[in-house]
């Protein structure tokens, strides 16, 4: 039986594609760069189920809607392979006699729940994948993804839990699990989950990520500005949006502390150029907002931003970037791409299918129109955001990350007052 590099079942493809499957695994797990060479080995090996799900999966995980787009072709090319008589129970079964076979069907099946937007179902899928390969790490990482997108912060830590019953040797395993219980309130044992993952892999970015997570949750903020400075060296190499959110995380440590000039370098030298890219503009406005919050003037970085989320609006993706370029083209003064985005907002979560609908329609949409109230200055409209406090999880991200509506919340109410 042929095998990929963590010994899954592969049911084919020509050596060229194998290879390159197992390169785009590695880098996906280490965040490297060069993912995308996936697409062209699915496009030159057409019949390989797995090279085709795996160029899927990029382009749902894609910075742009062009990305969501093509998955479709690689999904239908996957089916086809999948399912070459034609019968829809070939196309949907779980053919437990191969082991690849029932691989690849559990994850086109994810894929497909995943690119139709319902959420749960995809993460239902994700989790019985896990269950049964659990040396699927790609799997794990894709389920830990859309599981942080959706705000199921219970599937964050499941996912990489099962995984160790069959690769406890892989840190990879160690940091997804140090993360997911992170965010879930469980700091010790996030902490000793991420020191292992660092004893297997002293470089994984994804492992310094937890463990920034874990100094947070401790408000140990001198220290963790100390290990992210510390281990910076490690992110060179992975891919620009786990680079640059590591950057992102190292400047709140510093914000923390007061040194605002290194917080505006980190910006200018680590977060800006990467403003072309959803995951970028997530993290510049992030940023941005805490320091206007704390008073600090930012010059025209603002306007750097709305010129760069223009180019990708409407988003619709993650619930939390949308709100995040609500507020972000409120603070840019364009009060006109603001509303209109807001408005985009409305209609897409009017027509929204029942799976996701109760996000978009009751969490998202009155967050974004207090959003919009909070750019325009109207102060009493943007402080019902702290009334859905107890809501916001579901807009997914980190806790680290949504915190930020809060502050908001608490400007406009200060302001109120004032």
């Amino acid at each position: 039986m042929v095998e990929d590099w963590l010994g899954n079942p592969i049911s084919g493809g020509a050596p060229a594609t194998i290879a390159a499957m197992d390169r785009f695994s590695h880098r996906l797990l280490t965040f490297d760069g060069g993912t995308g060479e996936i697409l062209d080995a699915a496009e030159a090996d057409p019949d390989c189920v797995l090279a085709n799900l795996l160029a899927a999966a990029l382009c749902i995980l894609g910075q742009d809607s062009a990305d969501r787009r093509d998955a479709r072709a690689f999904l239908d090319r996957a089916a086809a392979a999948l399912n070459p008589t034609g019968t829809s129970s070939d196309r949907t079964g779980n053919p437990a006699h191969d082991p690849a076979r029932a691989r690849e069907h559990r994850l086109y099946a994810a894929l497909e729940a995943w690119q139709a937007r319902d959420w749960a179902a995809a993460l239902d899928r994700f989790e019985d994948l896990a269950r049964h390969h659990p040396r699927d790490l790609v799997a794990v990482l894709l389920g830990t993804t859309l599981a942080n997108t959706a705000g199921d912060n219970d599937r964050l830590w499941r996912l990489p839990d099962m995984a160790l019953k069959g690769a406890s040797d892989i840190g990879y395993t160690w940091g997804m699990l140090a993360f997911g219980l992170e965010e879930c309130g469980r700091i010790d044992e996030a902490d000793a989950a991420g020191r292992k993952a660092i004893a297997l892999d002293p470089v994984d970015p994804g492992a310094h990520h937890a463990l920034a997570h874990v100094f947070v949750s401790r408000g140990d903020m001198a220290g963790g500005a100390c290990w992210m400075e510390d281990h910076r060296a490690g992110w060179a190499e992975c891919s620009g949006a786990l680079r640059t959110h590591n950057w992102w995380h190292t400047a709140l440590f510093h914000l923390a502390l007061d040194r605002h000039q290194r917080v505006l370098a980190i910006y200018d030298d680590h977060i800006a150029p990467r403003l072309g890219t959803a995951g970028g503009a997530q993290n510049a406005i992030g940023l941005l907002s805490r320091l206007g919050l704390r008073g600090i003037a930012v010059g025209e970085r603002w306007q750097a931003v709305a010129a760069a989320i223009r180019q990708d609006l409407p988003a619709h993706r993650r619930p939390f970037l949308d709100l995040l370029y609500v507020h972000a083209l409120g603070q840019a003064r364009e009060t006109g791409a603001m509303d209109g985005h807001v408005r985009d907002i409305t209609r897409y979560a009017e027509a929204s299918a029942d799976a996701i609908r109760p996000t978009w329609h009751d969490v998202v949409l009155p967050a974004a129109r207090a959003l919009a109230a909070y750019g325009r200055g109207e102060w009493r409209a943007a402080a019902a955001l702290a009334a859905m406090a107890g809501d916001l999880p579901r807009v997914g991200a980190s806790n680290e990350e949504r915190q930020v509506l809060l502050s908001i919340a608490d400007d406009a109410r200060r302001r109120i007052s004032a």
